[in-house]
């Protein structure tokens, strides 16, 4: 009888134990989840370390997006808006899934990085560019994009900067659009804009734009597309949209 007591007795502790461990090793995942969504979200604002390659508007002939080019070849231009996180160099790409999922330096990154559609120029001759970054809820990258939905917001900001190794443009924001990824004029193949649908397309936006303001437009105008995925939509985008106006050639 008691060296069945004594099992028994071992046969607890082991049980406690196991129970312990389980409770242990939650406690363990929580905190490294925890930790792993901070890193996410935090590798997705930019440091100081890339921030000193943003070009001067003030002084464009100065080298630091020709510098950053150097380390990586992809970068060619430097977009901003003014009081958002949105404030990054955007790369050229082989396709629209080659910087999902890494930054502009090549390493993995599950916040990717700002980059021009693959069919697009990065000279920004084309009538309709589109540039693509991951929605985050910190509102790095795309993420204050979904600010612009609220009327006060988009009425405050009106502007952005994209300053390219050859030009610089201004970015008058007219529409902010919420539609699909299936929506053939906006979130498909930018080459089938040109001159002639320019005003079809301007059209659309205005049709469908959930705020926006007017614009005069030219046949010779170039549109750009500041695309990301709506918050808890599985299809729905966001489009801020902007006519792009060349402030100067460098």
């Amino acid at each position: 009888m008691k060296g069945f007591a004594w099992l028994a007795h071992i046969g607890e502790n082991l049980i406690d134990l196991i129970i312990y461990l389980f409770f242990f090793c939650l406690i363990l995942y929580s905190a490294y989840s925890v930790w792993d969504t901070y890193q996410i979200k935090h590798s997705a604002l930019i440091d100081q370390s890339l921030l000193r390659y943003k070009p001067d508007i003030k002084n464009p002939e100065a080298p630091e997006l020709q510098q950053l080019k150097e380390i990586t070849a992809d970068v060619f231009a430097w977009l901003t808006i003014e009081d958002t996180h949105i404030n990054y160099p955007v790369v050229t790409c082989q396709n629209n899934t080659e910087y999902l999922n890494q930054n502009i330096y090549g390493e993995f990154s599950f916040t990717g990085a700002v980059f021009l559609d693959c069919q697009n120029h990065s000279d920004m001759s084309d009538t309709y560019s589109i540039v693509y970054a991951h929605h985050m809820n910190n509102g790095a990258m795309f993420g204050d994009i979904a600010n612009f939905l609220k009327q006060d917001y988009f009425q405050a900001h009106t502007s952005g900067t994209l300053q390219t190794i050859g030009a610089i443009y201004d970015i008058a924001f007219f529409a902010i659009c919420k539609t699909s990824c299936y929506d053939e004029i906006l979130c498909q193949n930018p080459q089938l804009i040109n001159q002639e649908s320019l005003p079809d397309m301007i059209a659309y936006i205005n049709k469908i734009a959930l705020w926006k303001r007017t614009c005069d437009f030219h046949a010779d105008d170039h549109i750009i597309a500041l695309y990301t995925c709506g918050e808890g939509m599985t299809n729905g985008r966001l489009l801020l949209l902007g006519k792009l106006i060349p402030q100067k050639s460098i």
